[in-house]
């Protein structure tokens, strides 16, 4: 219970808003969008190349290059870490991270509820089929009014056409790990956070963090919504 009430909090701190008067930055365990992707030339180069939480806590690391560039890094207790990022320019830009995590010891839904109320809200809260599940948004704000009005346009369009919640059909709940997924939910120009809630009977059992730019994301993947 200890480890999944460190967990909750830190899926608090990815939606909690800034304090100080500039905007605060979003990142996940250290890194951020934009940031250029390591590489992996020196295995004894961890620590400096992925941050001392990560060298140390894990346990596996996977290079995939195809169709879409990306490491997947495995991590103690269930956690799985990836970075997205577009080999195709010379800086590698990540345009996607995903932190997920599924909880050996369910957390009771009331406990996270009791934290989220502490927090100002996210953007949007959209919440699935009862006992199912919950999408957090959060824009970044760092962005220009103009384009956190256009993502609020695209997100708002998306929530006023969605259909009733179903079991298990919401693409809004149940996510794919597709970006063609998220471009249809967040829309080309988003900057910013999600996090979301998988429930079953009532309990917490698997959260997933994610940061995105799609406007940082390869333009084979863009296409669709263009």
């Amino acid at each position: 219970m200890r480890r999944a009430l460190a967990a909750l909090a830190m899926v608090s701190a990815l939606i909690a808003p800034a304090l100080a008067e500039a905007p605060k930055r979003q990142e996940i365990l250290g890194f951020t969008l934009g940031q250029r992707a390591p590489e992996f030339t020196e295995v004894g180069n961890l620590q400096n190349l992925l941050g001392q939480e990560i060298a140390r806590d894990m346990t596996g690391l996977m290079m995939v290059e195809q169709p879409n560039p990306r490491y997947q890094i495995a991590l103690k207790n269930g956690r799985r870490l990836t970075l997205w990022f577009d080999a195709s320019k010379e800086r590698r830009p990540i345009y996607w991270i995903q932190l997920r995590e599924s909880y050996e010891a369910p957390i009771p839904i009331d406990e996270f509820d009791g934290m989220a109320s502490e927090l100002d809200r996210p953007d949007y809260r959209v919440e699935g089929a009862t006992g199912v599940g919950l999408l957090l948004i959060k824009i970044d704000p760092s962005v220009s009014n103009d384009r956190k009005d256009r993502i609020k346009r695209y997100i708002d369009g998306v929530i006023a056409t969605r259909v009733e919640p179903t079991v298990p059909d919401d693409p809004l709940i149940e996510l794919q790990d597709d970006f063609g997924n998220r471009l249809e939910i967040l829309g080309d120009a988003f900057r910013g956070q999600i996090v979301a809630i998988q429930f079953r009977s009532n309990v917490i059992i698997r959260s997933d963090s994610e940061l995105i730019d799609s406007s940082l994301a390869p333009d084979d993947l863009r296409k669709p919504l263009q």
